[in-house]
């Protein structure tokens, strides 16, 4: 979310993602990214945004990639009516395939979106978010090791 992003105001953005081969997979794998954007939407650099949506391409798949970026031009094609578009590579660096795949599929970089070839890292949403995250898991772990040396200690007290 740095690079090409001058101004979040009236932007949508574009989350990115390889995707999976199997729908089931990728399907949770859409959720994984529409969580993360339920918690970037609380940065109030991101509250300027237009919209934030998620995507994946499916890059790996010829039989998924030819439909999932045909969605991906969609949703392209509909929101660059009402402002710019910017794609972020759900990915922590580079920017992946999709500046190809997308000019495959007729779209041109500067004209129809903006890439930021940055992806997340490093950015300080991302670092909060990753923080965040890590210390749930910290006390998480925390707490079961407290909760599993209180019962060893209770069954040498019997």
């Amino acid at each position: 979310m740095n690079g090409s992003w001058r101004s979040a105001a009236g932007e949508t953005v574009i989350l990115v993602a390889h995707g999976a081969g199997d729908d089931e997979t990728d399907a949770r794998w859409l959720v994984a990214m529409n969580r993360q954007i339920g918690q970037l939407q609380s940065d109030p650099h991101c509250k300027k945004l237009r919209a934030l949506l998620a995507a994946t391409v499916r890059e790996d798949w010829p039989e998924k990639r030819e439909k999932a970026v045909a969605q991906l031009k969609e949703k392209i094609e509909e929101w660059k009516q009402s402002g710019r578009v910017v794609l972020i590579s759900h990915r922590l660096r580079g920017a992946g395939p999709y500046r190809g795949l997308l000019e495959k599929a007729g779209l041109k970089e500067g004209e129809d979106y903006q890439m930021n070839r940055a992806a997340f890292a490093p950015h300080p949403v991302l670092t909060r978010w990753l923080q965040r995250g890590i210390e749930r898991k910290i006390r998480a772990m925390s707490n079961q090791i407290s909760s599993m040396v209180a019962d060893r200690e209770a069954s040498e007290k019997e």
